[in-house]
């Protein structure tokens, strides 16, 4: 494996990971949106019905859940995927499928925190440490997607 191929490897699977974490610690920090003097609220602050009924809000924190816990796995497995592929012999489907889960990572952290951020961010609530650390993932994820493709062109050379 080329030294650079390698290096950029490493660092999109690195980034990966960190987004994993960023987007474990979004959806369990409650602090989403703030209102001064008062708690924030979170994803997963509180309870909903099983059946929202028509309740718009109720739809959208379960929506930005769902996303949420889709970007979440797919950064981890697209961590695993890419650094297995930098230190292992792979198939060229490996690649495809760790810029795959790259791209879903950062496609869904981007939909699930732009619907978290319309929940919560009303009136005079501010955004909150979670929804930063959301963004911040979903920036990571991109960055690793860029450098999974730049991988692909080493990797023909």
């Amino acid at each position: 494996m080329a030294p650079k191929q390698l290096i950029l490897g490493v660092a999109a699977g690195v980034l990966l990971l960190i987004a994993f974490i960023f987007y474990v610690v979004a959806q369990a920090d409650e602090s989403y949106g703030v209102l001064r003097g008062f708690e924030g609220a979170g994803l997963w602050s509180g309870t909903l019905p099983g059946n929202c009924q028509g309740d718009d809000v109720c739809h959208k924190i379960k929506a930005a859940r769902a996303f949420f816990i889709m970007a979440t796995i797919a950064a981890f497995i697209g961590a695993l995927l890419l650094l297995y592929i930098v230190f292992r012999p792979h198939p060229k489907v490996m690649y495809y499928a760790a810029i795959a889960m790259a791209l879903v990572s950062f496609l869904f952290g981007l939909i699930g925190w732009a619907i978290g951020v319309s929940v919560h961010i009303v009136d005079d609530r501010k955004m909150g440490a979670a929804s930063a650390l959301g963004l911040i993932g979903y920036i990571f994820s991109l960055i690793a997607l860029v450098l999974a493709f730049v991988i692909g062109k080493y990797d023909s050379m």
